[in-house]
């Protein structure tokens, strides 16, 4: 049954993605980032009514320049992993795939997102099973980083925080990064190799690279609360101990999200992660600003290097 399930929306993936109805994805993807923008501003208009003018736009500015220099090197991380698990090393094509497969973030669940990964590297003659399986070992990879960066930054929240959320953090983190940790031991990598594909490949991958990767996105996650900090400077002039708070409240929210996206929107799950635990260290309405002109920024920054993808 499941069998079934898989073969057709494998045919169903491979129907949408030739002659016309690729480009006509391609379009809608393109379209569906600045709807989902139009309809955030229209949701949250009263909200940005009252503070747009108050808005520090040299933080936001700098703010956004930050995320281009993120998404750059998230895509350079992806070119490591990537040219590593299936022998396909050309950078400009695996930055071009990893900045435009982002648009599919919009949709719900990151079926889509890896299947339109995989599918764009198919018609480079690169396996399907190989790019899902480097997407897969992506998503551990952020996960752990992630959750090294809230065990190591979490002594930096100020004490009237509470031990109750503190012990919290440091159960679901612990636990993240056990789990994460056994999935990208290099044995279980190549034994889940050996069971998905057909084909005889072997994949010469050790520690040193897990290690490696776990740092390269260590960076990605301390580059994206530089973000986060000058976003919040820009309503609420941060001061500079809110630094390693801001790249707490980062790592925790969107590793929370990370997990939900199984099932619902990620970005809105950030949000909320997001504007709950700045609520701890500014005013409740300035932390909803904050967190809607993060996923804002974002959105804008994705659609941004998507068009940019497109001249690679």
């Amino acid at each position: 049954m499941s069998n079934s399930i898989i073969n057709s929306s494998k045919s169903l993936l491979r129907y949408l993605t030739t002659g016309w109805r690729y480009s006509l994805i391609n379009v809608g993807l393109i379209l569906l980032t600045p709807l989902v923008i139009g309809l955030v501003v229209w949701a949250e208009w009263d909200l940005f009514s009252e503070i747009i003018w108050e808005i520090n736009v040299i933080s936001l500015a700098i703010g956004f320049l930050i995320l281009v220099v993120d998404m750059l090197v998230g895509a350079l991380c992806w070119h490591s992993i990537v040219s590593k698990m299936t022998g396909f090393d050309q950078i400009q094509q695996n930055i071009k795939i990893w900045l435009f497969s982002n648009l599919a973030r919009r949709i719900p669940t990151p079926i889509w997102y890896i299947a339109s990964r995989s599918i764009m590297y198919k018609k480079i003659n690169v396996s399907e099973r190989a790019t899902s399986l480097a997407s897969g070992l992506e998503f551990v990879l952020i996960l752990c980083a992630g959750a090294i960066l809230s065990l190591v930054t979490l002594p930096f929240w100020p004490t009237f925080v509470g031990e109750n959320y503190q012990t919290n953090v440091i159960w679901v983190a612990s636990g993240l990064l056990i789990v994460s940790l056994m999935l990208m031991h290099p044995r279980v990598i190549q034994k889940i190799v050996k069971l998905t594909s057909k084909e005889e490949h072997v994949l010469q991958i050790d520690w040193g690279d897990s290690i490696k990767w776990v740092a390269y996105y260590i960076i990605v996650w301390l580059i994206g609360g530089a973000v986060f900090f000058f976003v919040i400077d820009a309503f609420y002039e941060a001061s500079v101990q809110l630094i390693m708070p801001s790249v707490s409240i980062w790592a925790i929210g969107s590793t929370i999200s990370m997990l939900g996206s199984m099932l619902v929107f990620s970005g809105i799950i950030r949000e909320i992660s997001i504007v709950f635990l700045l609520s701890f260290l500014i005013p409740i309405p300035i932390a909803v600003a904050v967190g809607v002109t993060l996923r804002l920024l974002w959105l804008v920054g994705e659609l941004i290097t998507a068009l940019i993808s497109l001249l690679l």
